[in-house]
């Protein structure tokens, strides 16, 4: 995944990263000629290596050989030459991989909540956000969710929540749940209080 971090894949020649997974695979057949309306088994091979800790990740990418004949007659015809190529994500995680996303730097820029998440762990996060608003009576004034972020390890990403319309003056808690799959969640409590539409400021943060 690359940034902005919202799904994007950028895709390198095989083993050339270090939570890289291709050269533990093997698969066959390598080459296969499919009928139409038909399919074709394709049997893989894993070795995950003794060392392994963590996630590791990889795509199999299936690639369409056109007859050569129709190939060159299609390029001499419109100057392009059109390869199909579909992709299968391998994504691989050791049972002792490590989740560990930090989620800090909380403050308050041009009318939105902004705090950084950043992946101090040895797998893939994808965490899912959703949030709700309470006033002092303990009433929820609003509620919603970001966008899903795909953080590789050692990233960060910066995120924002635009601030309630008309937030009310006194204390208002933003209350954030970070899913990060598998059973597996943070939660975040901020306490803003606005005192003028000029004077609004983090109180208080809770986990």
């Amino acid at each position: 995944y690359k940034t902005p971090f919202d799904g994007s894949k950028e895709f390198f020649p095989p083993g050339t990263l270090p939570y890289s997974n291709a050269t533990w695979i093997s698969y066959s057949p390598r080459e296969m000629n499919i009928p139409p309306q038909s399919k074709q088994e394709v049997s893989y091979v894993v070795n995950v290596p003794q060392e392994a800790a963590g996630g590791y990740y990889g795509v199999l990418i299936v690639e369409n050989v056109p007859d050569a004949a129709m190939l060159a007659d299609a390029e001499a015809k419109t100057g392009l030459r059109l390869i199909t190529r579909i992709g299968a994500l391998m994504l691989f995680e050791t049972d002792d991989s490590n989740k560990n996303p930090v989620i800090d730097n909380f403050h308050i820029e041009n009318g939105n909540l902004k705090f950084t998440i950043s992946n101090k762990g040895n797998t893939i996060i994808k965490p899912s956000t959703v949030f709700y608003v309470m006033d002092e009576e303990g009433i929820v004034q609003d509620r919603g969710d970001l966008k899903d972020v795909f953080l590789p390890m050692g990233e960060k990403t910066d995120m924002e929540l635009p601030l309630k319309a008309n937030l009310p003056s006194g204390v208002s808690t933003y209350i954030l749940t970070f899913d990060l799959k598998n059973d597996a969640s943070m939660v975040r409590e901020v306490d803003i209080q606005k005192n003028s539409d000029s004077d609004i400021k983090i109180t208080a943060i809770r986990e």
